[in-house]
């Protein structure tokens, strides 16, 4: 059983060193590489987007982050402070080189289950 929870401001580099510390330390208990590769890729999309599109880069705002990973899964749990969104998978076109979506669709596509309410995007990974 391993449980992190974090709040960091919305700063770039703060993000990256804390998901570096996350990211070093799940590597002690996780031994598939495509596994870690798939929380690194959905910590950095949901972290990112909370402080890009949630937090409009507010150095004042926070974003909440915990990672709980348990012998059957991994819950990843993302919280801005921003008004929330709204998603639709269908909402992205892969095929059109826009930005916008990519990162939630990417995230969708590595998870067992995503779920979306106001301002928290929950992942769910199977172990």
């Amino acid at each position: 059983m391993y449980k992190v929870d974090k709040r960091i401001p919305s700063c770039l580099e703060e993000v990256k060193k804390n998901i570096k510390q996350v990211l070093k330390d799940l590597d002690e208990i996780i031994d598939d590489d495509e596994l870690l590769f798939n929380i690194r890729l959905i910590l950095n999309e949901l972290v990112i987007n909370g402080v890009e599109h949630g937090n409009c880069f507010d150095k004042t705002k926070y974003i909440d982050f915990s990672i709980c990973l348990n012998e059957n899964e991994i819950i990843i749990k993302v919280k801005d402070q921003g008004g929330g969104i709204k998603y639709s998978k269908s909402s992205y076109n892969p095929q059109c080189l826009k930005n916008c979506g990519r990162g939630l669709f990417i995230v969708k596509a590595l998870s067992k289950e995503l779920m979306i309410e106001d301002n928290e995007v929950i992942a769910k990974l199977s172990v």
